[in-house]
């Protein structure tokens, strides 16, 4: 049994393998916005440019995969590429390797405007079934802090995702976070010479050929060079030098599958998770222990203790209820067995009040949150809020707060639209038929709220050299 399991993890990694190849595995309008203003100076912004050329060559090129646009800024913003202004890699990397440098001050609020108006549009190339991803690397501070968050805002509306690189000393890590879709997309590096080291990061996430949900899960985190996708014996070497060190996983199986349990047992840093759940009259109290059930089963893979993991438990109907605080229990046993015996209510479906709640008497260091704790809020509802409007009111306001949502929509009553306007971002958003098949995505929320990948496996690098 264990060979033929081994067997299934070899395709699985090769065919892994062939999407990190590959690209991206989906539609994409990717765009990227350079910062050319005079801090960069002309040696740092071809750096910039080169950093946007390499990723562009490990990318799919094409109608029906990427295309890609290209947008500088100083003190105004210039389109350089259109969106699908070219189809072919190399002819791409050409262009953008001729972009001039014009070196003026640094209006970011601008740029995205820009950006948002003038890029992300039909006219302009970009395709309504594709995801489309913003890059944003700069040096500096924008003139005018205020108005490039309320620009970032409308990306974060019509759900841009949105990546932010922050280059040197010069940056502030407020502005990049604002800017990005969630904290997790921002990254700074020390100086221009260090953007190379984000080139695998940055693409998974442009992507989604990380562990995101809608996306590829790729294994190996490889980094294989610009010209990859078109050197065919590179490719057919790597992946006969791969299987071959596969061929000894087979034989160490067990030894795998240990450091596989151990690794996905836990959070990698401190969380503080909040279940909220929903009990009104649509649930029904059969359908509502599957909702407990499920959270129990997450429970079981968290290392609940104070320097680990704390849970919260919430139920709603037309109220809501704290049945469970932050630091109430500190052992995983205590709190499943608590989590057992919430009672049902089942009135109406009042999700507005209960974000609310949450906000002002969860997420509050008197019910047991942690400042240095990430704060994450995982959604069950089978049903449409009765004020849609407060509901998105209060979700802008836990992405203003950086709190990361995970919304989960069960059965045909959830509204898309309200689920993606609850999580921090679309990939957050997760929609099952029936309540019985809540346990099928219970690893993929466990991994999404520890900020583990769906399957997290550093344990294997060693194997690959």
């Amino acid at each position: 049994m264990d060979l033929f399991i081994s067997v299934v993890l070899v395709w699985s990694i090769l065919s892994c393998l062939h999407v990190c190849v590959e690209g991206c595995v989906e539609k994409a309008d990717i765009v990227f916005l350079i910062d050319a203003s005079g801090s960069v100076r002309p040696a740092n912004f071809k750096k910039e440019l080169e950093f946007a050329s390499e990723m562009v060559g490990n990318l799919t090129i094409g109608s029906d995969y990427v295309h890609i646009g290209v947008v500088t800024f100083d003190s105004q913003a210039y389109l350089r590429l259109k969106i699908g202004q070219y189809n072919e890699t190399a002819t791409i990397q050409d262009a953008i390797m001729k972009i001039p440098y014009t070196s003026q001050g640094t209006s970011t609020d601008v740029a995205l405007q820009f950006v948002f108006t003038k890029v992300f549009v039909p006219q302009a190339g970009d395709r309504p079934n594709a995801k489309d991803v913003l890059v944003v690397l700069t040096d500096g501070v924008s003139r005018n802090p205020a108005n490039t968050a309320k620009q970032a805002y409308f990306f974060k509306e019509k759900h841009i995702q949105v990546i932010s690189v922050g280059i040197g000393g010069n940056t502030n890590k407020d502005e990049l976070t604002d800017m990005a879709s969630i904290p997790e997309y921002v990254f700074n590096v020390h100086d221009f010479s260090k953007l190379a080291t984000l080139q695998a990061t940055i693409k998974a996430l442009a992507c989604n050929t990380d562990a995101s949900p809608g996306g590829s899960t790729c294994l190996i985190p490889l980094v294989l060079g610009p010209n990859l996708a078109t050197d065919h014996n590179l490719v057919r070497s790597i992946v006969i030098t791969i299987t071959m060190k596969l061929l000894i996983v087979a034989f160490l199986f067990f030894v795998v599958k240990t450091l596989l349990v151990v690794q996905a047992i836990g959070c990698v840093e401190k969380a503080d998770i909040v279940f909220l759940v929903d009990a009104s009259g649509s649930v029904g109290a059969t359908n509502f222990k599957k909702e407990l059930e499920f959270v129990s089963t997450i429970l079981s893979n968290f290392t609940i203790d104070p320097d680990h993991v704390q849970v919260g438990v919430v139920t709603f109907d037309s109220t809501t209820y704290l049945r469970i605080k932050l630091n109430q229990y500190n052992n995983t046993q205590s709190i499943r067995n608590a989590v057992k015996g919430i009672p049902y209510t089942g009135q109406l479906t009042n999700t507005d009040i209960a974000l609310q709640f949450i906000l002002s008497k969860v997420f509050v260091p008197s019910a047991g949150d942690r400042s240095d704790a990430k704060d994450v809020l995982v959604i069950l509802t089978d049903g449409v809020s009765g004020n849609p409007l407060n509901t998105a009111k209060q979700a802008y306001i836990y992405k203003e707060k950086h709190i990361q949502v995970i919304s989960v929509g069960i059965g045909r009553g959830a509204n898309k639209e309200e689920l993606t306007n609850m999580a921090s971002v679309p990939g957050y958003v997760f929609q099952v038929t029936d309540f019985s098949k809540l346990l099928g995505i219970q690893k993929t929320i466990h991994a999404l709220s520890c900020n583990n990948d769906v399957i997290t496996t550093p344990s294997l690098q060693w194997m690959f050299g």
